[in-house]
């Protein structure tokens, strides 16, 4: 991938209790403009250690179409969060049991 590239996962699977890290490869650089959940029991964190002590739960509109919720950070697409392979983030399951999905997307800068 080349500088101005476009990155996206639109199904990632983070299992109850567990972390998801949104993290390039060694060298490469990119900044996340959006994410979409499941639910509100996925929590992002800018601090990819275990103590969440550095938690920033981006809390977007949420939406319940009958059937399942929709859970949109920066849907107004002001989000602009840069990670690299030392400074990432990580996508938090806060729910018990139950394994959630989200969706990042954003562009390569390095």
């Amino acid at each position: 991938m080349a500088r101005g590239d476009v990155i996206s996962n639109f199904d990632v699977a983070v299992s109850s209790g567990s972390n998801s890290a949104i993290q390039p490869g060694a060298g490469v650089e990119w900044v996340i403009t959006g994410m979409g959940a499941q639910t509100a029991d996925l929590n992002f964190q800018g601090e990819p250690s275990g103590s969440r002590g550095c938690n920033t739960n981006y809390q977007g509109a949420t939406t319940d179409g009958g059937t399942a919720q929709v859970w949109t950070w920066a849907s107004n697409g002001r989000m602009g969060i840069a990670v690299t392979n030392s400074e990432y983030a990580n996508v938090w399951n806060s729910h018990g049991s139950v394994t959630r999905y989200y969706s990042f997307w954003g562009f390569q800068t390095k």
